[in-house]
């Protein structure tokens, strides 16, 4: 089976007994600086021997150019639930790779701008090469692809929480060149404070959790929401 690149440091362990930190530094800038880069633009042989040995995240999109891989850093230390998170992100960042490097009619000039109308919008315009693109988004449930008109298809995202948190990690590796860590404590705060999606300031009202064990003033829970909301108190 694969090796757990995000969890299981063997691997790495191995390539550092192999190479000097000078010889591996510039591969992981390089990768960091473009998450997701295609194999296609990888030749040094130390990168080779790391993919080889599972040190670095690959996966695979096919469609109008063929078989492509895309190369990711590894993250160490992850558990199953981050694990999975990372997982998802890198899917979806690996299919807007592939549109933007390789689409045979209309490349992906501005990434960000179309995860960010994927998770605002909610999808993507009718495009005859995304059913194949997007095929992997669709298998870990990302997405829907439906059709729309003759041979061509919308990308629909699938919004829920997990979702939107693997997207959000998707275009923190586009700018930032890495994910940040999963962090429960904001679910947790909106649970405890904000039951419901956190919406625009003008919509949010205060609302406590009948099960909810800790005992909180009312006084204590307004100033809390006022201070998330923007009002000077």
């Amino acid at each position: 089976s694969p090796l757990y690149w995000d969890d299981n440091p063997s691997a790495l362990f191995e390539l550092q007994n192999k190479y000097t930190s000078e010889q591996l530094f510039p591969i992981l800038s390089k990768i960091k600086g473009y998450q997701g880069i295609s194999g296609d633009e990888l030749d040094d042989d130390i990168l080779k021997s790391a993919i080889n040995l599972g040190c670095f995240p690959s996966l695979s999109v096919n469609s109008t150019s063929g078989l492509k891989k895309f190369v990711f850093t590894p993250q160490l230390g992850v558990g199953k639930e981050e694990k999975s998170l990372l997982h998802k992100a890198r899917v979806l960042l690996s299919c807007v790779r592939y549109g933007e490097n390789f689409a045979g009619i209309t490349k992906i000039f501005h990434p960000e701008r179309l995860l960010n109308a994927l998770v605002g919008r909610g999808y993507l315009k009718p495009h005859s090469e995304s059913l194949k693109q997007y095929e992997s988004a669709r298998n870990c449930g990302l997405v829907q692809i439906i059709p729309s008109g003759i041979k061509k298809y919308e990308i629909h995202f699938v919004d829920n929480d997990e979702n939107r948190q693997a997207l959000s990690m998707a275009l923190e590796m586009l700018t930032i060149g890495e994910a940040p860590k999963y962090d429960k404590s904001l679910d947790a705060a909106k649970k405890i404070l904000l039951p419901d999606s956190l919406n625009h300031p003008l919509q949010t009202r205060t609302h406590i959790l009948q099960n909810e064990p800790i005992e909180r003033s009312e006084n204590t829970v307004k100033k809390i929401n006022d201070l998330i909301r923007g009002v000077n108190i």
